[in-house]
């Protein structure tokens, strides 16, 4: 898996890449303020990790659109847990910038 920003990942699906949009949160772009930090976000929450997707659709742009879930029992022994919560540090984000 590869995090393009802070809302956007890279998974290989029949060994195939496939863009996946995650649900439920609105990142800044790579080159907007903040952008960076919100990819580090998003990357530190799933790097190295199993988890569980589940698509709902496609967007505009043809990404897959989809919620990720932590697997429970990961190398980190954490809880499962959703992508989504990347969310407040994207917000946090873009309070920051106000």
């Amino acid at each position: 898996m590869s995090v393009k920003d802070g809302d956007t990942i890279e998974v290989l699906h029949n060994r195939k890449p496939e863009r996946i949009r995650l649900t439920g949160i609105d990142c800044p772009e790579k080159k907007q303020a903040f952008g960076t930090r919100a990819k580090q976000a998003t990357s530190s929450l799933s790097f190295g990790q199993q988890v569980t997707i589940q698509t709902t659709g496609k967007d505009w742009y043809g990404r897959t659109l989809a919620s990720l879930t932590r697997v429970a029992g990961d190398l980190w022994g954490e809880p499962d847990f959703d992508l989504c919560d990347v969310r407040v540090v994207c917000q946090a984000a873009i309070d920051d910038r106000r």
